[in-house]
């Protein structure tokens, strides 16, 4: 009976130090960008294109490609400018990745450099990659509605 007790005892305490994972569990976001260059050569890799990634708090923001393309959200109704949490510049194959980007609810903006549009989604990093492509076009070029995914 004491040998029974002792061991019984001894695997709780050995289950109860089981170590807990308490790092916050993270992903990375990966998206490819490219804009339309023209009709013989079509698309092209946006290189120096930016992502942003803001952390989603309920507000509303205005749409501007100038705070959108510095990285920034203006507050609907007001003067709160809000900047950006995790941000990532295309390499030379139109590649732009943020590491290590904590689980929940972004707004993704896009930012091209080949043209002057952009377009944001709002994303759940809920795994640890996720990938997306945008590909820009150029006929909402110069207007802040922006493009669709």
């Amino acid at each position: 009976m004491k040998k029974t007790l002792l061991i019984l005892t001894a695997a709780i305490l050995l289950s109860a130090c089981k170590k807990s994972d308490d790092k916050p569990k993270t992903g990375s976001i990966e998206v490819k960008l490219s804009y339309f260059y023209n009709d013989f050569q079509g698309y092209k890799a946006d290189v120096g294109a930016r992502i942003y990634l803001f952390k989603q708090t309920g507000k509303s923001y205005d749409k501007s490609y100038v705070n959108y393309s510095i990285g920034a959200l203006q507050v609907s109704g007001s003067d709160e400018i809000v900047y950006y949490d995790y941000r990532a510049e295309a390499d030379v194959t139109g590649t732009a990745k943020i590491d290590n980007v904590p689980y929940g609810k972004y707004l993704l903006v896009a930012a091209s450099k080949g043209r002057f549009v952009y377009s944001v989604k709002p994303i759940e990093v809920n795994s640890v990659s996720q990938n997306f492509v945008k590909n820009f076009g150029y006929l909402h070029e110069f207007d802040d509605n922006g493009e669709s995914w």
